[in-house]
């Protein structure tokens, strides 16, 4: 069975490099924000990575308490 991804409402980079999104859980009618735990070296990558997070969603699975691993996402969508 497929897991139902959760959409991104927003998402942005700080000026650190660190990406941040809004994740919208329709099913429980949700709205919230979470950080990423890593930063990017360039903005360019940074940004490439949010489009796809932007296209793909996340899965639930991945979050944390209210940061989301790059490294366990990256592994999560093999």
């Amino acid at each position: 069975m497929k897991k139902t991804m959760l959409k991104l409402t927003a998402c942005g980079v700080t000026t650190d490099l660190r990406p941040n999104v809004v994740v919208a859980d329709f099913e429980q009618g949700l709205t919230y924000s979470l950080w990423y735990h890593t930063t990017f070296i360039k903005v360019d990558d940074a940004l490439e990575y949010l489009k796809e997070l932007y296209r793909d969603g996340i899965n639930p699975d991945d979050i944390g308490v209210f940061w989301l691993s790059l490294e366990k996402l990256v592994n999560s969508n093999d």
